[in-house]
């Protein structure tokens, strides 16, 4: 039997579409994040062919070239990216003014 709309309070709906929007960003958000490291790492270095970002190298050295501070880092900030998209989903859907019967 399929849930009623008024059998959870808003918080846990509000709460479980957080969930899902920083879940569902996060593997776009940690390929961005490593990936613009990546450019960043090879520009800085002068564009050292050893340091090409993803396109320009093969999949077994993805890992390879990472400390791990680095990865922490990364992963780090690819959990706040997403953190952050789902807060700006909630402030959005939240925003003064916003007409719900649209």
């Amino acid at each position: 039997m399929p849930y009623a709309p008024e059998e959870f309070p808003a918080w846990s709906q509000d709460l479980r579409r957080a969930e899902i929007v920083f879940f569902g960003s996060l593997p776009f958000s940690l390929f961005f994040t490593f990936e613009a490291y990546d450019i960043g790492k090879f520009a800085v270095s002068g564009f050292d062919a050893l340091l090409s970002p993803w396109p320009l190298r093969s999949g077994a050295e993805i890992w390879a070239g990472y400390s791990p501070s680095e990865k922490g880092w990364l992963i780090a900030s690819a959990l706040t990216v997403s953190l952050g998209v789902a807060v700006a989903d909630y402030l959005i859907a939240h925003r003064p003014g916003r007409r719900e019967d649209r």
